[in-house]
């Protein structure tokens, strides 16, 4: 077995980030698939139906935080939200993840 690329997903549904290298954690690789775009019921967003996702790139940098990019919009930075609010979720197996804030809340609505 050969592996061809490897790609992050740092935001579920988004465009994947192509690395030369990834770490790997407990959880998966590292940076891949840690956030996730929800609604206001805390079902998360598919790119099945929300195709404008996957004109999103998410790029992390080392502490987990994220820089927003889409074709035609301003970078949105998001910090990893370690005191926000909780949040009823439906991703996976968690009940409850912590707010990322109004302004990626914001950047996603446009």
């Amino acid at each position: 077995m050969r592996v061809e690329a490897i790609n992050l997903y740092p935001v579920k549904a988004t465009k994947g980030v192509p690395v030369s290298q990834a770490q790997v954690e407990l959880s998966g690789l590292r940076h891949d698939r840690r956030w996730a775009v929800v609604d206001l019921y805390g079902k998360r967003l598919n790119a099945t139906h929300h195709d404008s996702l996957l004109a999103v790139t998410a790029t992390p940098d080392e502490a987990g935080n994220l820089m927003l990019f889409a074709e035609g919009r301003e970078p949105q930075p998001v910090p990893v939200p370690v005191s926000g609010q909780m949040i009823p979720i439906n991703v996976s197996r968690l009940s409850h993840a912590v707010d990322a804030g109004d302004g990626a809340a914001a950047w996603f609505s446009e």
